[in-house]
């Protein structure tokens, strides 16, 4: 009986590897979404992503293009958006100062006064507005007007003039459910 002798593999050749060490964590992508009201029950949501550069670079990057899209959807926003940090202000050229000419007295012309017709200001009505209007020339009941009132006394989006106009549109309609409940 022949004996066979087991092979044994010549050893692998091993390669060596340089492992690159990270001494500062770097940013690879940072992303913002952002839910901007456009109207009632109406909204955008932009997502926008940076990558590379610092977390506070991104940010700066970020709350401005967010900023930006508010201002151009949102009819609600009326605050400054921050400028781009290359944007410097110019001083006004100054203006040469002159002693201003004199000026006559001219005696008026006498007119006889016209009669005149009262005129009826129109005002432009918010949002909020038309939409407390609305549910109140659509109430039908006295329990309807009693919490729309509350609701139209609590508002904050509504101004004091826009408030009175409402509650005196409450009162009329009070006046027109009693007397129809209440024939004479």
């Amino acid at each position: 009986m022949d004996k066979k002798s087991a092979r044994v593999p010549a050893p692998a050749k091993v390669k060596e590897v340089e492992i690159e060490t990270i001494t500062e964590p770097r940013l690879v992508s940072y992303k913002i979404t952002a839910t901007i009201r456009t109207g009632e029950y109406q909204n955008i949501v932009p997502e926008i992503m940076v990558e590379g550069g610092t977390i506070e670079e991104a940010r700066e990057i970020l709350t401005n293009e967010i900023d930006l899209i508010k201002v151009k959807y949102d009819p609600n926003v009326r605050r400054v958006v921050n400028q781009p940090a290359t944007v410097k202000p110019v001083a006004p050229a100054p203006v040469p100062v002159t002693a201003p000419a004199p000026i006559k007295p001219v005696a008026p012309a006498p007119v006889a006064p016209a009669p005149v017709a009262p005129v009826e200001v129109v005002t432009p009505k918010s949002a909020p507005f038309l939409a407390a209007e609305k549910i109140i020339l659509a109430a039908k009941s006295p329990d309807a007007i009693n919490l729309t009132e509350k609701q139209v006394e609590a508002s904050t989006r509504l101004t004091d003039g826009e408030k009175e106009t409402l509650l005196l549109m409450i009162i009329e309609i009070r006046k027109k459910m009693y007397a129809e409940a209440n024939p004479a």
